[in-house]
This record gives structure tokens, C-alpha cells and sequence, in this order.
């Protein structure tokens, strides 16, 4: 569990920083093929060889490659759109649910619900997936179901939905109705 934890939430430590014989650009380089946002990482094979070239270009040619201006992906360009998988447009929102869980942390411990509502196809998800990115971050044990329309006769349905994904176990209401 700690091998995904780290995969996800952690950034991982420059090269450069490792050994000091590393160049800063070739730090740059492996730091860019680590990013967590795929975005943020090269978006073609062609990106990358194109620096690994130019890079090794300098080195042969005998130029020290710390003190040579080189800026990372400039023939690194997709032929497709990428949507990004942050939420866009939602930055006051994603402020005010950080916030939220940074006030949960302080408090230490406990029990601490968020429910977000909202119009389908407006974003709820994403934001939802930002929220499991920073419980992550803390350790904290998170949980998430969504409101099913076609569910309405059966009372507090998502939070059985909630509480079977954080125990995954089946719960029984009645001998004849199970979930």
C-alpha cells in the first residue's frame, strides 16, 4: 500500500539533487517524464527524443549543459487534444475544498463528510477526484459514493454505498431486501 501511496501522492526528489554531477537539464528532463499530471509530462516519444538529442548533442560537442540556456518540450507537440485532468474553470471551488480538508486535518482525526450537489456534467467528479488526491496526500481514509436517482425508495443509499466501499462487506437491511 505504501508503494501506490508514494506513486501517487509523493513527488519524487530531483536527480540533480541526488548527485551533483547530474546536469540540471537532464534533471529537468527525468523530473518532466515523472510528473503525476499527465499534462505536465512529454505528450509524444518524439518530445522526448528530440531533447535526449539535443541534450546529447552538447555533451559530445564538449558544452558544459548547466550554464547553456535549453528549454524542455519545444518539439514536444501533440496532434490531438488532451483534456486536462485538473478541474478547469473550478478554482474558487477547489480552493474552498481544500480549505475544508486542511480544517478536518487540523481538527485531528474523526469523522468529516463533504457533500457536493450540483447539475450532472458539471464537474462534481473531478472536484471529488481532487479531494481523494489530498486525503491521500495525509493518509486519511477516504470514501465516496454518489446519490443514485433510481434509488430514491431505498433511505440512505449512498452512505450504505460509502460504508460497503470503505469495508467492503455487504449489509443487510432485511432478511429480504439485501444491497
Amino acid at each position: 500500500m505504501d508503494l501506490v501511496y508514494f506513486h501517487v501522492a509523493v513527488e519524487p526528489k530531483p536527480p540533480s539533487t541526488r548527485n551533483r554531477h547530474i546536469p540540471q537539464p537532464l534533471s529537468d528532463l527525468i523530473m518532466r517524464l515523472l510528473q503525476k499530471g499527465a499534462e505536465h509530462r512529454y505528450q509524444t516519444a518524439h518530445g522526448v527524443l528530440a531533447d535526449i538529442d539535443e541534450l546529447l548533442g552538447r555533451w559530445i560537442a564538449g558544452l558544459k549543459l548547466d550554464f547553456l540556456p535549453f528549454v524542455l518540450g519545444e518539439s514536444d507537440h501533440r496532434t490531438n487534444l488532451v483534456l486536462p485532468t485538473y478541474p478547469f474553470g473550478r478554482v474558487h471551488e477547489l480552493g474552498v475544498l481544500r480549505e475544508t480538508c486542511e480544517t478536518a486535518f487540523r481538527k485531528g482525526g474523526g469523522l468529516h463528510v463533504i457533500m457536493l450537489k450540483g447539475r450532472s456534467g458539471i464537474g462534481k467528479t473531478k472536484l471529488l477526484l481532487e479531494v481523494r488526491r489530498i486525503a491521500c496526500l495525509k493518509r486519511a481514509i477516504f470514501g465516496s459514493a454518489k446519490f443514485d436517482q433510481f434509488k430514491r425508495d431505498l433511505p440512505f443509499s449512498a452512505y450504505i454505498s460509502i460504508l460497503r466501499s470503505l469495508v467492503n462487506v455487504r449489509i443487510f437491511l432485511t432478511p429480504d431486501l439485501m444491497l
